[in-house]
């Protein structure tokens, strides 16, 4: 049986919007009570879906405080909680 989908019933940015805040940022605050605001460390290939999905002051209400690009040196941040948001792969 094929199913069909109409365009507002799916939207792969709507989907990968969730994703990021609610199962990614939401969970783990849920998780980890004691973080209300962290930095968020990604690659080159997560910022792009990042940006594509997700704007910064959507970010910034659910605590992100910064987003840092994991190849470049960064500042340290001793007492901030981090997610990393890094594309898998193989070695």
């Amino acid at each position: 049986m094929e199913r069909s989908y109409k365009p507002e019933e799916f939207s792969l940015k709507k989907q990968t919007r969730n994703r990021i805040l609610q199962d990614m940022i939401q969970e783990t605050k849920i998780n980890n009570p004691s973080i209300s605001s962290f930095i968020l460390i990604v690659d080159m290939y997560s910022l792009k879906v990042l940006s594509k999905a997700v704007n910064m002051g959507e970010l910034v209400r659910e605590g992100v405080l910064s987003v840092e690009n994991l190849t470049l040196r960064r500042k340290p941040y001793p007492n901030t909680a981090a997610i990393y948001f890094i594309q898998p792969f193989a070695t």
